[in-house]
């Protein structure tokens, strides 16, 4: 744009507007530019590392759900139904050779493979830097990434969930099952029997964990699931009279569960 400026004689002339930078200018802007660049590239890196990391965490703990459940919800995880821990992490998404498909046993309780175990968008089991995960190399049932490095190392940075004491060796699948019987109010008398079912490969065990000689009551250790759970009496009658209930029980890995059972019977109870 041109504007008219007057000068002193009277005399007028045309002053042409500024319209382009100087090369100063477009230097100082580049520096500018430059400036930013070199503070924002770092944090982009952090910012993807870290939503990397947080991916990875959160995708662990959803493997290690589809493996453990989560018994507090009655929910058992692969564990509770097949009765042992996967030997792959990719049994969780597709069914096992050997595995039975899922079916009912004893007293209606369930055992074999009905997954997927994990949510979709959790298939492909790698970590958020596309890296395969360890499962039970270092400890049985734990979950190991070995982070942004790639490489696994004592003092380096993986992620490893969940916690286990070296000292340990294994993160722990059973749990503790103690029944007391009552028979017309007698603890575990003369003639009780306890038996447990309980899964091996997905399908019921042909034979029951057995005790037949309780102390301070029947005490067995078994995998995190439910369990049906059989108590015979047999009265030391003359004529005895043979008395059996079932009880389903869950049990939690890593914890014990105690149990009463109540029998009632017309015949002779011993203690």
């Amino acid at each position: 744009m041109f504007g008219i400026r007057k000068l002193k004689n009277g005399n007028v002339r045309k002053n042409q507007g500024r319209s382009a930078f100087t090369l100063v200018e477009i230097i100082v802007v580049l520096g500018i530019i430059g400036v930013l660049a070199g503070s924002l590239i770092p944090l982009s890196f952090y910012y993807i590392g870290a939503r990397r990391e947080e991916a990875t965490r959160q995708e662990i703990r959803a493997i290690y759900g589809g493996i453990f459940g989560d018994p507090q919800k009655g929910n058992f995880g692969y564990l509770g139904d097949i009765g042992a821990l996967p030997d792959d992490l990719n049994d969780l998404i597709g069914r096992p050779d050997g595995v039975p498909v899922f079916a009912y046993y004893t007293n209606g309780v369930g055992y074999g493979w009905r997954g997927p175990y994990i949510d979709a968008q959790f298939s492909d089991i790698k970590d958020g830097w596309g890296n395969a995960y360890d499962f039970g190399a270092i400890n049985a049932g734990q979950i190991r990434s070995a982070g942004p490095d790639g490489t696994f190392s004592a003092t380096g940075d993986n992620i490893v969930f969940p916690f286990v004491d070296p000292s340990g060796g294994a993160v722990e699948t059973d749990g503790t099952l103690l029944v007391t019987v009552f028979v017309n109010d007698m603890p575990n008398p003369v003639g009780t029997t306890m038996e447990v079912f309980y899964a091996t490969n997905g399908a019921e065990n042909a034979t029951p964990l057995l005790d037949n000689t309780p102390s301070d009551g029947f005490k067995f250790s078994v995998a995190q699931g439910i369990h049906a759970v059989r108590v015979t009496h047999v009265s030391t009658d003359t004529s005895p009279i043979t008395m059996v209930k079932y009880v389903n029980v869950p049990v939690d890995a890593r914890r014990q569960v105690n149990v009463e059972i109540f029998l009632k019977t017309s015949g002779i109870v011993n203690s």
